[in-house]
């Protein structure tokens, strides 16, 4: 039987070294974090400090804390705000109200979840009436999460800003493309019953965009979108003619 004596060099045994000190460091780094969360949770059950829900954990949230910290310090009044999601950022109501102070909360990919995180906006501008637009960024949660968060950022909303008139915006269709597809609707039409029993049974006012926006098929019309999901400049035209009895102000 042949014995190998194989001599190990320098370099792999600091290689090994270093392998096995740095799955310690990544073991002590889990559990110390582990731990930072479960210290968090308590202080918040304790009261000690504000509950954030899972907000601390989200990629933007100190993004979101900065840009809610820059409308507060701008100390500006206005009519109206629209809040939502990419289809309330890419629109323009001031040229069609050029009367009316807007300002526009439009966050791209937002869902139910990151815009509890920026009522504080709303808390900042005490804005005359609100239009909200949430839904179709949560797509992919379950009902039951989605209606159970639904309620508590409409309720963030009334009690940051009690004075407020508060409308609802349904989700808009959509239409293949390359970002939409036609068989979400099936899923959109379910979520804007919801959206439509929430309203009434909390008596705030509904602006049905969904039948506005729906073809004989209940997808979105393909002349106002150019990827099934966003509308285009003039795609905003019905939406601001639906909305102009509502944008009527006395001068302050």
């Amino acid at each position: 039987m042949k014995v190998f004596n194989k001599q190990v060099s320098p370099s792999k045994i600091l290689l090994c070294a270093s392998l096995i000190i740095n799955v310690a460091l990544v073991g002590i780094f889990y559990k110390y974090e582990s731990r930072s969360h479960l210290l968090i949770r308590k202080l918040e059950n304790w009261g000690i400090v504000q509950k954030k829900d899972n907000f601390y954990g989200r990629p933007d949230y100190w993004s979101v804390q900065g840009w809610n910290s820059t409308i507060k310090k701008l100390d500006i009044q206005c009519d109206v705000m629209f809040f939502g999601h990419s289809q309330i950022e890419m629109s323009d109501f001031r040229k069609y109200f050029p009367g009316v102070n807007i300002v526009t909360s439009g966050y791209p990919g937002d869902n139910v979840e990151g815009m509890r995180m920026r009522v504080e906006q709303i808390r900042a501008l005490k804005p005359s009436k609100v239009f909200l637009m949430c839904g179709v960024n949560s797509l992919g949660m379950s009902d039951n999460d989605f209606e159970a968060k639904y309620d508590l950022l409409v309720k963030d909303i009334k009690n940051a800003s009690p004075r407020s008139e508060l409308y609802i915006f349904n989700i808009l269709p959509e239409c293949n493309g390359k970002l939409g597809k036609a068989s979400q609707n099936i899923k959109i039409v379910k979520r804007n019953d919801f959206i439509k029993k929430y309203a009434q049974c909390n008596n705030i006012s509904l602006i049905d965009l969904y039948s506005l926006y729906a073809d004989k098929d209940g997808t979105l019309f393909k002349d106002v979108t150019t990827d099934g999901v966003h509308l285009t400049p003039q795609g905003y035209d019905r939406w601001a003619k639906a909305i102009e009895p509502l944008m009527r102000f006395e001068h302050r």
